[in-house]
């Protein structure tokens, strides 16, 4: 509503600051990292969706984080709450928030922080691509407006998430520029490749079946035999 489609502000105390535009690799690292997110999501029968939305974490401040992991019903365009994109207060639902650290970091370390505890978020995300590491914050106290446990992970580490059932990543690949094409690219290779042993391991019980029958049918034909021949000589 303020007039500037082009631009995007976050209310911040029910002023409307402008968030600075993203660079190319935050972008790329935003774009892969929702594809890999929903590709597990799907993958895991799990009932969330990644997003970008709006959240509302006071009465006059609402933030725009790069990613959004909420349950789907809060992302359902169909419910006259999350028309206008933005999760509000009264909202449940929110599970994991991925910021990407700009000129602004100091606000995705500080005052996000905070916020997100104080709005209940279960896993907060710092890509901090100025100190190549990622920040995870979990158990939030709400009343206290902070996370019970933040960790730093740097390269050649790999850290979990929760919210999308305890799913691992490595900090290199995460922040080595990886794309939304190459994730799906081995997300579908990936499938294929255990297709291909589901499908192998199914041909191999098949023939060992088949081999057992074989050897049934043998162990019946000479047990028919052996008891031909005895009735042969109870005759004689």
């Amino acid at each position: 509503a303020y007039g500037e489609p082009d631009r995007r502000y976050e209310l911040v105390q029910g002023l409307p600051v402008e968030m600075p535009a993203p660079s190319k690799r935050h972008q790329a690292l935003v774009t892969a990292l929702l594809t890999r997110f929903n590709w597990l999501l799907a993958e895991r029968h799990l009932p969330y969706t990644a997003t970008m939305l709006g959240i509302q974490t006071e009465p006059d401040t609402v933030r725009i984080p790069d990613i959004v992991v909420c349950h789907k019903a809060v992302d359902d365009p169909r419910q006259p709450e999350a028309a206008d994109g933005v999760v509000r207060l009264a909202l449940a639902g929110v599970v994991l928030v991925v910021e990407v650290t700009s000129t602004n970091w100091r606000e995705d370390y500080a005052a996000k922080q905070e916020e997100y505890a104080g709005r209940g978020v279960g896993e907060y995300v710092i890509l901090d691509t100025r100190q190549e590491q990622v920040v995870v914050c979990r158990r939030p106290e709400e009343e206290g407006r902070r996370y019970g446990e933040v960790r730093t992970y740097v390269g050649g580490e790999v850290f979990g998430l929760e919210a999308l059932g305890g799913a691992e990543f490595a900090v290199d690949t995460v922040l080595g520029g990886e794309t939304a094409d190459e994730v799906a690219l081995a997300e579908v290779e990936r499938m294929r490749a255990e297709q291909a042993a589901r499908q192998a391991a199914e041909a191999k019980a098949e023939v060992e079946r088949q081999a057992r029958l074989e050897v049934e049918a043998q162990m019946r034909a000479a047990e028919a035999r052996a008891e031909a021949e005895r009735q042969a000589k109870e005759a004689e």
